[in-house]
Parts: C-alpha cells; sequence; structure tokens
C-alpha cells in the first residue's frame, strides 16, 4: 500500500469494502475496497483505544484486586453502561492491559472488552457495515489504484462497487504435490451481480513445451515451478481481483500453493501488500482429547490471509446456498447446473493417469482441462447469483465477505454496532448456560386423501413478525428482567406467549428487522429477487440465531 507519487486533488467517492484488517505492530486499521468508478482503494486509521471496563459497583473490589498485585492501574468515567444496565468505568493501563484483566478476573470482577478487536471495534464504534463514503487527497499506489493517506471515511449502506472475481485451479504432480499448472479466469460483477461479458483468462505452465506442439495465446510456458509461482504473483498484481475463488480452492488449492511457495522460497504474496499471505490449516478450538484421540472443541476451518482480498470457496457457497445436489463434485454441479462439465471425465486412478498422459503428450489439453475448470467455476456462481446474495449479506451484516453466510457472526457483528450507538457494551459469552434452541413452526401429520375445497395460506415473513411484534431483543429481554418484579412499571413490558417479557422501548433486533423488512418489500417490487431472497434468509436467521448455544445473545 505504499505511495509511488505526489498527492493528488481531494476527491470523494462511494466505495465498498473488501477486507479491512489490523496491523498491531503500526496500531493501524488497513482498509481495503473499490470505488464505485471501478478503481481499488487502500486507507489505513489509528486502531481505536481497547474499551476494557468494569462495572462501576465493582471499583472497591477491583483496586483491592490489583493493589495486592502490585499493579497501579487507574479507572476512568466513561458514559459505557454494562449490557446489564449498570454503570462502568474504563480501565487505563500502559500497554498490554493483560495482566491487570486476568488479575481482576481472579478476583471474581467481571470484566468487558477483552473480545475486541482492532478492526472491529473500528468499523462497529463509526457504525460501517460494508458500503462507505470516502473522501480526501490521494496517491496512486504500488498494489491498488488508489491510497489515501489521510481519509475520512463514513458509512455509506447503501453504496455498492463492482467486484472483480478471480476463479482459480491448480494442476499438481501427485504425490509430490509440485504445481504443474494454474488456471486463471477473471469476470467482473456490477452492483446488480451481473458480470461484465468480457473475461480475462490466463494458464500459467511450468514444464516442456515441444516446438511441434501449438501454442495457446492464454498459455504462457515456464520451465520450473518457482518460475510459475513467481508469475502467478506478477498476476495476480496485473488481474487485481478482489475476490478469489475456485472449488475446494481453500482445502486443496491453497494449502498445496501455500506450500509450493515455501518450498520454493518464494513469497507468498499474492494480496494487494508487499505483505506475504498466510494459509490458516483447519484444527480444532481446544487442544483436549476425547476417546480414540480426538479433539472435544468444534473444528474451525481452514482460511487463507491474502492482505486486500478475499478468498471466498465456492464449494462451500454452493452447500450454504441453499443448493442441494446429490453430488458435489465439480463435474457434477456443473453438468446440474450449467449442462456441460469438465473435459476429463474418469474418476479416481484413472484420472490421475489420464492428467499425467495429457501433461507428456498433449500439454494444450491439459492446459485446457484445468481452465475449463476455473471458467466452471465462474459460471456456476453467475448462475445461481452467489456472488450477488454473498455481497449484499455483507453489506447488510459488516461481517466481512468472507464472514457473510456465518449467522451468528454476522448477527453479532451488526447488534454489537446497535449497542454501541446506545453507549451499551457487549456482554461476554457465557459459560456452562443451558440454551432451548428455536422453536419451528408445528408440522402437522397428513391426512391421506382427495379433499375439495382446500385453502392455502401463507404468513409472510412469519419469523420476522414474531420478532417486530412482541419485540424480541436482547437488550430489551435483559432491561425487563430489572422491572420484572415492579407491579407499578408492568405497562412498561410486553408479554410474550410463553412467559418472555421485553421492554416496550423500541428494541435493536426489531428495528434491524423492519429496516430489512422495508427494502425486502422494495427489492420485490422492482423485480430483484437476488436481494428479496437475501433479506428473507438472513431476517429467518436472526431468530435461529437466538437460539444457538454459540451466540452470546441466545
Amino acid at each position: 500500500m505504499s505511495p509511488d507519487a505526489s498527492p493528488a486533488a481531494p476527491i470523494e467517492s462511494e466505495g465498498f469494502l473488501v477486507h479491512v484488517y489490523a496491523d498491531s505492530r503500526r496500531a493501524r486499521v488497513h482498509l481495503l475496497g473499490r470505488l464505485s468508478d471501478g478503481r481499488s482503494f487502500a486507507a489505513s486509521k489509528a486502531i481505536p483505544e481497547q474499551n476494557i471496563c468494569i462495572r462501576a459497583v465493582d471499583a472497591g473490589r477491583a483496586e483491592a484486586a490489583l493493589k495486592a498485585r502490585g499493579l497501579e492501574i487507574r479507572f476512568d468515567e466513561t458514559p459505557l453502561k454494562s449490557f446489564d444496565g449498570f454503570e462502568c468505568l474504563r480501565l487505563c493501563a500502559e500497554g498490554s492491559p493483560q495482566r491487570a484483566c486476568d488479575a481482576l478476573s481472579r478476583s471474581g470482577v467481571e470484566v468487558f472488552g477483552r473480545e475486541e478487536k482492532g478492526a472491529v471495534a473500528y468499523l462497529t464504534r463509526n457504525g460501517i457495515r460494508a458500503g462507505v463514503r470516502v473522501s480526501g487527497e490521494w496517491r496512486a499506489g504500488s498494489g491498488v489504484d488508489v491510497v489515501f493517506p489521510n481519509a475520512a471515511i463514513v458509512p455509506a449502506n447503501g453504496a455498492r462497487a463492482p467486484l472483480s472475481v478471480l476463479s482459480l485451479d491448480i494442476e499438481t504432480e501427485e504425490p509430490s504435490g509440485k504445481v504443474r499448472a494454474v488456471g486463471l479466469s477473471l469476470a467482473t460483477f456490477g452492483p446488480n451481480g451481473r458480470p461484465a461479458p468480457d473475461r480475462r483468462r490466463a494458464l500459467l505452465f511450468a514444464g516442456s513445451w515441444d516446438a511441434s506442439i501449438p501454442r495457446d495465446p492464454e498459455v504462457s510456458v515456464f520451465p520450473d515451478e518457482a518460475s510459475l509461482l513467481r508469475a502467478l504473483v506478477r498476476e495476480m498484481r496485473a488481474l487485481d481481483p478482489d475476490i478469489v475463488t475456485g472449488w475446494n480452492v481453500i482445502d486443496f488449492d491453497f494449502p498445496r500453493l501455500a506450500a509450493a511457495f515455501s518450498r520454493e522460497r518464494v513469497p507468498f504474496a499474492l494480496g494487494r501488500s508487499v505483505e506475504a499471505g498466510v494459509f490458516f490449516p483447519s484444527e480444532r478450538d481446544d487442544a483436549g482429547g476425547g476417546e480414540g484421540g480426538e479433539a472435544a472443541g468444534p473444528r474451525r476451518s481452514a482460511s487463507v490471509f491474502l492482505p486486500g482480498r478475499q478468498v471466498l470457496d465456492a464449494l462451500r457457497l454452493v452447500r450454504t446456498g441453499f443448493h442441494s445436489f446429490e453430488s458435489y463434485a465439480l463435474d457434477a454441479v456443473a453438468h446440474e447446473i450449467l449442462g456441460r462439465g469438465k473435459t476429463v471425465t474418469v474418476e479416481g486412478r484413472q484420472k490421475l493417469a489420464e492428467l499425467d498422459r495429457l501433461y507428456a503428450e498433449d500439454p494444450l489439453s491439459f492446459c485446457r482441462y484445468c481452465l475449463t475448470d476455473a471458467d466452471l467455476v465462474l459460471d456456476i456462481l453467475e448462475r445461481k447469483d452467489l456472488i450477488h446474495h454473498t455481497v449484499e449479506r455483507a453489506a447488510l451484516t459488516g461481517a466481512g465477505i468472507d464472514k457473510a453466510w456465518t449467522s451468528v457472526a454476522s448477527f453479532e457483528r451488526v447488534y454489537a454496532s446497535g449497542l454501541y450507538a446506545r453507549g451499551v457494551l457487549e456482554p461476554n459469552m457465557p459459560v456452562g448456560r443451558n440454551v432451548s434452541g428455536a422453536a419451528g413452526g408445528t408440522v402437522l401429520e397428513p391426512a391421506a386423501g382427495i379433499f375439495s375445497r382446500v385453502a392455502v395460506f401463507d404468513f409472510r415473513s412469519l419469523y420476522p413478525s414474531v420478532i417486530r411484534t412482541f419485540n424480541v431483543d436482547p437488550l430489551s429481554y435483559e432491561r425487563a428482567l430489572s422491572v420484572a418484579d415492579s407491579p407499578e412499571r408492568s405497562g412498561e413490558l410486553i408479554a410474550a406467549p410463553n412467559g418472555a417479557r421485553f421492554i416496550r422501548d423500541p428494541g435493536i433486533l426489531p428495528l434491524m428487522i423492519a429496516e430489512y423488512f422495508e427494502a425486502r418489500l422494495k427489492a420485490i417490487a422492482r423485480g430483484d429477487d437476488a436481494s428479496a431472497y437475501v433479506y428473507k434468509i438472513l431476517m429467518n436467521s436472526y431468530y435461529g440465531v437466538l437460539g444457538a448455544k454459540n451466540c452470546r445473545y441466545a
């Protein structure tokens, strides 16, 4: 993101955030994305100071606990309140406050804000989701088109930008894992989710190519794996995608690419920064072991960090996009959706043998096989509107393009912004609580036969309507607990049929649902089925997360 030109006249433009991440060494938050005119941009802001707080009523115990451990730390007043309504004090500590937090927790003093992350804190406190308005002086950048050294960034929730999506497919030698070819297919999707008609394609091939074999202008030949990888870095910089995708790309292609970059000692610099990318393998949340050596905690999926870009696995998108297939192999899904598939259709050992033969005897067909796989992925995502769906969900929640389909993370992200706007701290994740789950609708036993005068009724947006009717909201529920035993204040409460009570003041969640509900009606009216679908699924998921054990507000 380093500038390589002098400042130009100030500009103001709408844009869309692709990747926001913290650089703790420089105490900065980096924001990278795409402007509405199609130029990529980068900006940098100071990481907000952590809001590490305690309840004011715990001040005496807190000071005694810290003094006993030789820690001289002061507490300042803050307008923030705890989730249960107590006035709070903010801990002021030089450097890392970790020792003070540990001492307080061991003494039974609840500490809030320890989980706060720099990038998320910046977005939350500024009410930013994904659409933004950026203004200020700018310079030409080395990894992006525009760098804002000192930008003013404000939310613009309706802002969208054309996003470029690169489908990547690699072919490897087995069992060594050596990269033989990389297929790249790039499409630009407009704010309406429709791709531009032109597509840029490139195939990088490592190996020998006999002069008698025809060459394709899209194919570049390199003598070895190392030179192919260096060319991939250059090609990624030239294509400048916002999103990198592929079929099973996170669990197959990227671990092999990361291993190849490491093996050949080539920097894994596939992002928009000189900072190297990182592949994070899947792992368990804790190190405990059960019977047979199984880890006790839930499994964390593998992920990829490429500064300024997002990596989305097309296979995961198809699975989470409410599409069901008998087989999730690329060839099977492509045939069902597109009516066509791979150029090599055999499976298992026969497939490996055929690809080995093509690589040695017919490299042009080998390259076309690799490039076809990359094209198929983009065609599937386009046909099922999955890029549009993903971007719309990210824009509504602010959870990020990579986490757009994670219901709990999306809900907690957007709800935290609502809390902060009301001067309320996020609660800590409860430990050992019993969550009953979210009840679904009643399913009646079918009665076989032929019937006349059959009427079918459908309740539009049933779960969102329940939320709005009873003001179902975590903060409203928490506040109702404090007045539940006061008969004179019973008029302030709304009672649900199951006995749950909520304060009548408009809750954060019902207001969010009302916003989405109105936007969905407008999307239906203008014939935007993709957006209407996203609003519907997102609203329903916000009912479900309130019964999910891994949600702090359940």
